[in-house]
């Protein structure tokens, strides 16, 4: 309405403040031309505005006008407008002296009322046309919404002209042809709106759940480059205050915090968001009204300078065009204008190479410490020359504390991050049934997932199979306990040999002497052979080491770690992965841009990656958890053994194997190789950070 007022001469603009029986009539301006004259009510309602005094034919308004430039539909059935109170309206009269607003009905359906906290939404909601009632003349206030209805009242909301989309749709299989919502549906999955559950499938008929439908809203705002940017702190508000935000799939988390900050959305209730709840008709209503009240949709302010042409170079260990994710890269290339080259290299020689590269003046922009903290800075420089935003509520903050040095960050991780690599327990649903075993899941809900008792499945399973069911690293058994070998602590490494460690190396060795842990690590799950392990989360994913190798990903569970005691914390380990900027990089804004980009999990098709649906609704879960007890492991596979100056396995974990009852006598040796590691860890950060 501010555009039409700069873009018009107003003649007259007159309020009408009514109440629910008052008719009021206004005298116009005594030329008799159109006039824009705005209207407000008090009441909620459905009202009929007639000009009383009029000198040409009348054929009713010309149009009425929100105060956001949407026209308001006319309600046949009621023979009026739906108006919501205190809002400006803007009517168009030809012609008219007087005219008179009189209020019809206090609600558009007999099933809605006017105390309802929704009232209003669904006033407007139907008022511009973006939802109507069902044949039966009611509203279904309660009602869900499938997901093709919800693209339908989207495109609505967008006005967008469908008909340009009104072709045959490829990409999903179970999206009728000539339906109702095909257009729509073609409209959302051509501007990245819409995914669906895989590259086949849109899910019609799927009732939408809440954390979907902000998702949708989200990616939308996106598609129209409206502001999409939140509090720095909406992380740390949303988590204290909704106690099931932790269980809100990695996909919809962004989303869900932008929702909340803006105001989009509210909790179900005080202190839950019910992120996989059906969202009702009446709460889809009240979103359509924040969006419009609050005026959610508006562009961003484009303030940030970005490099328009230029290339990144990405060292990166997996060719993007081998693990199907070059789309990432495509997309990234198209929105920013910015080449991106991928650099090979290998995983074990990664710091050799690395290093090697920089030296010789060719070193890349941007590259991914695969598990090398903290040998990695020796080809990481600080992410302060990227110009990253260290607020952005995507950045994982506690890998930014993690690896500070000299006050700046060197690594950094995102929320849902697609290449996340915490540590998981994997099952065999067959073989815990046969051998009568709870799931992890179930002992989690009575309060005793833990240690004792996922030996005690690996046990049972063993004393079924005739042969060691069960299988858990020995650095993820030890740091999933809350010890480890070396802890980061203020840019420096510890060591965390100690008493309890010794416990924690004794127990394990109790149970592997038992003979009921194997060392058959993925390979025991592919075969068959092993009941109850540990993996990484990459494992869930069907470039991972499970997928088309002999297993039936169908028989497969996934859980969290278990607590080492009962009631404790639940754990988080797995190896320190982080990206980061490259020393000698030619382009490091243009590589934080990259990164932003390609550890967003919004720009990944997840819906089709993973082994299961089961595994794909885990990770989301995974994915979503907070830090606050990461404990990382940083002796993953001896990647950096080499600065360490330790042989990891023959050094220090080969003790958690032998007898029990010898293990304190082996402490000492194991206790000089970790202080061995930290003092050539830490020469090693000084070296090279000078911190």
């Amino acid at each position: 309405m501010k555009k039409i007022k700069r873009l018009l001469s107003l003649v007259l603009t007159v309020m009408l403040i009514l109440t629910a029986a008052q008719i009021g009539n206004v005298s116009a301006n005594a030329e008799k031309t159109t006039h824009w004259m705005t209207v407000s009510v008090r009441e909620t309602g459905v009202y009929k505005i007639e000009p009383v005094n009029y000198e040409y034919d009348y054929y009713g308004l010309n149009a009425l006008w929100d105060e956001n430039d949407n026209l308001v539909q006319y309600y046949d059935k009621l023979g009026g407008y739906p108006l919501v109170a205190n809002q400006e309206y803007l009517p168009v009269i030809k012609g008219c002296e007087y005219w008179q607003v009189t209020k019809i009905a206090d609600t558009i359906f007999p099933d809605t009322k006017s105390s309802g906290w929704y009232n209003d939404a669904v006033t407007y909601a139907v008022g511009r046309g973006i939802m109507s009632g069902y044949s039966n003349g009611n509203f279904g206030t309660s009602d869900s919404i499938q997901r093709q209805d919800f693209l339908v009242m989207l495109a609505r909301l967008d006005g967008v002209d469908l008909e340009e989309y009104n072709y045959d749709c490829l990409k999903f299989s179970d999206v009728g042809r000539n339906s109702y919502y095909e257009a729509a549906v073609n409209w959302g999955a051509e501007n990245g709106i819409v995914t669906g559950y895989n590259s086949y499938t849109f899910g019609v008929g799927d009732k939408v759940t809440r954390e979907q439908l902000v998702t949708f809203l989200y990616r939308y705002a996106k598609f129209k480059s409206y502001n999409t940017v939140y509090s720095s702190n909406v992380v740390s508000i949303v988590s204290n205050q909704y106690n099931d935000f932790r269980n809100v799939s990695g996909f919809a988390r962004e989303a869900i915090l932008w929702a909340i900050d803006k105001g989009v959305i509210s909790g179900k209730t005080n202190t839950t968001i019910v992120p996989q709840g059906k969202a009702q008709r009446c709460e889809v209503a009240k979103i359509m009204f924040n969006i419009y009240f609050l005026n959610i949709f508006k562009e961003a302010d484009d303030d940030i300078l970005l490099p328009v042409s230029g290339t990144v170079k990405f060292a990166s260990t997996i060719d993007p065009r081998d693990d199907g994710t070059q789309y990432v890269i495509d997309a990234f290339e198209d929105k920013y204008d910015i080449n991106v080259k991928i650099v090979s290299c290998t995983m074990d020689g990664y710091i050799a190479e690395m290093t090697a590269l920089i030296a010789a003046g060719m070193s890349p922009d941007v590259g991914r410490s695969n598990g090398d903290f903290p040998a990695c800075v020796a080809y990481l420089d600080s992410l302060d020359k990227a110009n990253i935003d260290y607020t952005d509520p995507i950045w994982k903050q506690n890998t930014f504390k993690l690896s500070t040095f000299n006050g700046s960050p060197y690594m950094c991780d995102t929320w849902g991050n697609y290449w996340t690599e915490f540590d998981i327990c994997v099952y065999s649903k067959p073989l815990l049934n046969a051998a009568g075993c709870p799931t992890p899941q179930q002992l989690d809900a009575q309060g005793q997932w833990t240690w004792d008792n996922f030996m005690m499945i690996a046990e049972k399973c063993t004393q079924t199979e005739g042969a060691p069911a069960g299988y858990i690293s020995t650095e993820t058994a030890l740091n999933m306990a809350g010890g480890s070998v070396f802890k980061i602590q203020n840019g420096r490494i510890v060591s965390g040999i100690d008493a309890y460690t010794t416990a924690i190396f004794k127990k394990y060795a109790e149970s592997y002497k038992k003979g009921i842990l194997n060392n058959q690590s993925s390979r025991g799950i592919i075969e068959g052979t092993t009941a109850i392990g540990t993996c990484h989360a990459w494992s869930l994913r069907k470039d991972g080491d499970l997928f088309g190798r002999g297993s039936n990903c169908a028989d497969l569970g996934f859980w969290y770690l278990p607590a080492y005691t009962a009631g404790g914390a639940r754990p988080v380990t797995g190896y320190f992965r982080g990206w980061g900027i490259m020393r000698g990089a030619q382009n490091p804004v243009g590589g934080g841009i990259f990164l932003r980009h390609y550890l967003d999990v919004n720009n990944y098709d997840t819906q089709n990656a993973f082994i299961s649906e089961e595994a794909k609704q885990f990770f989301y879960q995974l994915t979503a958890q907070e830090l606050d007890d990461y404990n990382p492991y940083l002796t993953y596979v001896g990647l950096n053994e080499a600065i360490a100056g330790v042989r990891y396995n023959q050094d220090i974990y080969s003790v958690m194997k032998t007898e029990p009852a010898s293990i304190e006598s082996k402490m000492p040796a194991v206790k000089a190789a970790a202080d061995k590691g930290v003092k050539n860890f830490n020469d090693h950060i000084v070296r090279y950070t000078n911190y």
